[in-house]
């Protein structure tokens, strides 16, 4: 008895070592149950599904909730709140395939603090952002170097430049507006 096995090609720089799916040919593009068994175990998965199947809001979210990145291949859920909070707590640079009214969205950028995050979570937020205190003051105490993003204003900010250094030390400093803390003592 025969075995046909169809093997999914992932290009490299998309593969997470360790996971491999096989796909039925037909099943992949049709069975929303396949596909769901597919995204849990590696989000990009969704870059193979029918387009029928990327109308499916469960397939969707199973698929960032697996892999925050996999919003890239999901262009008619980037404007989802839900959705992309989803993806932003996995993966804080799925933050570049959200729609832009959602990069200004408060509750979305401090959604990307939740998970595995980064100091660019302030580059990739909208401009608004970077000039909310409340946000920029959330990101600085995971990520003191992210100041180098925030708004000019909270850069000249006493308060935030402090945030900054407490978190990440003195070599933030750097990106206080004009050096003017350059000489001052910041514990």
């Amino acid at each position: 008895e025969a075995l046909e096995v169809t093997l999914v090609r992932i290009a490299p720089n998309r593969a997470r070592p360790g996971i491999w799916r096989t796909l039925q040919p037909d099943a992949c593009c049709t069975d929303v149950e396949e596909a769901l068994m597919a995204v849990r175990e590696n989000g990009y998965c969704l870059d193979q599904l029918h387009h029928e199947l990327l109308a499916n809001r469960d397939v969707i979210l199973a698929a960032v909730m697996a892999n925050g990145m996999a919003l890239q291949f999901a262009s008619r859920w980037q404007a989802d709140k839900d959705i992309v909070c989803a993806a932003v707590s996995r993966d804080c640079f799925a933050l570049r395939y959200a729609a832009d009214e959602l990069k200004a969205d408060r509750e979305v950028i401090l959604a990307a603090l939740e998970g595995e995050s980064h100091r660019d979570v302030l580059r990739l937020a909208a401009e608004p952002m970077r000039d909310n205190k409340e946000v920029v003051l959330a990101v600085l105490h995971q990520h003191g170097y992210a100041l180098e993003f925030a708004s000019e204003r909270l850069r000249a900010d006493p308060e935030v430049v402090q945030a900054a250094v407490s978190q990440a030390g003195r070599g933030v400093l750097k990106y206080a507006l004009g050096g003017i803390f350059q000489g001052a003592l910041v514990q």
